[in-house]
């Protein structure tokens, strides 16, 4: 599944991924995944612990709402050694990730955990579409309505509650 040519994940994909996703590389997937945040903030927030407030991450440009996942993915995120590698290593790491995981790799980018968050949001509230382009930190309303245009199944909204829970 893919929107503007980035791969977005099923919920039993990175289910799977998560499995094959070694050490401290695991956390700070996770933190790219529940903050829906860009790459580079990221990479930013490992020096600048204090962004996150309760169960908000404020970085300099907009806050971002977290749920449980995500505040305990930025938890262990910054109690790793090393924050994230260059863009291009990360990028590189997730295809092996995903062709170890048997997971399609097809437009695979460092924005593909960012634009699967995006999507399962919008798949699972979509009544709260400005929030969520609050959140992300979206240019254009237009990027998360691209996203309602996904086709879910019942049972990928179903297994998507157990990562979004308590986002609203």
């Amino acid at each position: 599944m893919e929107c503007n040519n980035v791969r977005i994940f099923k919920p039993d994909e990175i289910s799977t991924l998560l499995k094959n996703i070694p050490g401290e590389n695991k956390p700070k997937f996770e933190v790219l995944l529940y903050t829906g945040a860009r790459y580079s903030e990221v990479k930013r927030l490992f020096s600048n612990p204090l962004w996150l407030e309760e169960d908000i991450l404020n970085l300099p440009n907009r806050s971002i709402r977290l749920n449980k996942n995500g505040v305990r993915a930025v938890h262990q995120y910054l109690a790793c050694k090393k924050s994230l590698p260059h863009y291009v290593t990360w990028g590189e790491n997730m295809k092996r990730w995903c062709e170890n995981a048997g997971i399609e790799k097809t437009n695979l980018s460092i924005k593909s955990t960012r634009n699967t968050w995006g999507a399962w949001l919008v798949a699972k509230y979509p009544d709260k579409l400005f929030e969520i382009f609050k959140s992300q930190g979206h240019k254009e309303l237009n990027t998360l309505e691209r996203y309602s245009k996904l086709d879910f199944s019942k049972d990928d909204l179903d297994s998507m509650e157990s990562y979004v829970e308590g986002w609203i």
